[in-house]
């Protein structure tokens, strides 16, 4: 059901939190991100794993993730060498104003360069215009390969 229908809800009742702690765990195995999962109910604190998916669990997943994402952005700042985006990723609303005033802008003006170049530009051309290479230094292969058509 989940992966049918991505954008709408399933909520499911149980006449027994030994059954709907059975039928969660089930749902809770599948390939399906933990975020999506609320378990309500006095039989929450029964169920076969160890994350908490209790409302208050929730809310610690999530208050977690963001941290994690915060990290990122500052990671991001610090690895593309913007100057005056310290403190980036202090807050949600700082990481917004990064991606709207850096982020994007460079992305636009990666989009409109490529533009410029036209469609008769070597595909190297992508690479050598491509703003964020420095996100992935630590890849195996080159991000872009370096085949000219010419």
């Amino acid at each position: 059901l989940c992966h049918a229908r991505p954008r709408e809800r399933t909520l499911v009742v149980a006449h027994s939190n030994q059954a709907l702690n059975d039928i969660f765990d089930k749902v809770a195995g599948r390939e399906l991100d933990e975020r999506y999962l609320l378990r309500l109910g006095h039989g929450e604190g029964d169920l076969a794993s160890d994350k908490d998916f209790s409302k208050a669990g929730r809310v610690n997943y999530m208050l977690g993730r963001r941290l994690q994402l915060l990290v990122q952005v500052e990671d991001m700042a610090a690895s593309l060498g913007i100057v005056g985006a310290d403190g980036a990723g202090y807050t949600c609303e700082g990481a917004r104003f990064f991606f709207h005033e850096h982020i994007l802008a460079k992305w636009e003006a990666f989009i409109d360069a490529l533009g410029r170049a036209g469609p008769d530009a070597p595909p190297s051309r992508v690479a050598d215009l491509f703003p964020f290479s420095a996100l992935f230094p630590d890849l195996s292969e080159p991000l872009f390969g370096r085949q000219d058509a010419d």
